[in-house]
């Protein structure tokens, strides 16, 4: 009997507390320090934004973290302001899943009422793959994104996934891939490694995150131009959490390259 009660307490530390969600929404506000020789000045901006499911979307143990390939119908919106109102931008969008068959569209517009719009169709060839073809117009030139993500489960709860995006004119080749595995210390590991490759440039960023337990996390990450960056997040509980990230490296606008280190703050609830 005693032997039960103890396999049993075993099954019970271990078991993965999976939790339901349909509504995400995040609030957060950033600083950038900008430096060019004896120049130096700050921007600041708050960023709002906002994703509905259809039905519901199961954590695999960190609170913040769901499977590689979404297949549920879902609508979203963001919206970014930089300094009370010198520059702002919007998108709103969705996507519906019918079937196996995926219908999505987006819709961006700024200040200087640039905008942009995207239609896109794919099919879910099964649960673990789905190619799309994404068709976007920023009003003077369409360009049409062929994309493929295949998720490989390794075991109940530990994957990986890949992902290939190509444009009409062979210019771009965007490559990713996600790690996720649950320790045995009950703690979680995720690896991201993304590469683009265009007409002018080629580019990488790593970045990882390590999970104490379902609602305490810290990531770092490393890109190309030797910019690194690191965060915390903690949920207080299963609903909201918090985050905090800095980020430093080289920036390049227009040629002109600068120093920059990029404070956020955040906010995030779930239901």
């Amino acid at each position: 009997m005693k032997l039960k009660l103890l396999v049993a307490s075993m099954l019970a530390a271990t078991t993965v507390m999976a939790e339901d969600y349909q509504l995400f929404t995040d609030v957060s506000y950033q600083n950038t320090n900008f430096e060019f020789g004896p120049v130096e000045t700050d921007m600041n901006a708050v960023a709002l934004s906002g994703q509905y499911f259809f039905s519901d979307k199961t954590s695999l143990g960190p609170l913040n973290e769901f499977e590689y390939i979404n297949s549920t119908s879902n609508v979203f919106g963001n919206y970014f302001n930089v300094e009370n109102g010198d520059f702002y931008s919007g998108t709103v969008g969705g996507e519906l899943f019918v079937n196996s068959f995926l219908v999505g569209a987006s819709y961006s517009d700024d200040e200087d009422g640039d905008d942009v719009s995207a239609v896109k169709l794919g099919y879910l060839i099964s649960d673990d793959l789905l190619v799309d073809v994404e068709v976007i117009d920023n009003g003077f030139d369409t360009v049409s994104y062929f994309s493929a993500a295949y998720n490989y489960q390794l075991n109940k709860s530990d994957y990986i996934g890949f992902s290939m995006t190509v444009d009409d004119e062979g210019e771009q080749t965007m490559l990713s891939s996600k790690y996720f595995t649950a320790l045995s210390n009950g703690g979680y590991l995720t690896a991201s490694l993304a590469y683009m490759d265009n007409e002018f440039d080629d580019a990488w960023a790593l970045e990882s995150s390590y999970y104490f337990n379902e609602m305490t996390s810290v990531s770092a990450g490393v890109t190309t131009e030797d910019e690194y960056s690191v965060g915390v997040r903690h949920f207080f509980n299963k609903n909201v959490s918090a985050n905090i990230g800095y980020q430093s490296g080289t920036a390049d606008i227009f040629g002109i390259e600068f120093d920059q280190e990029v404070l956020t703050l955040g906010v995030s609830a779930q239901f």
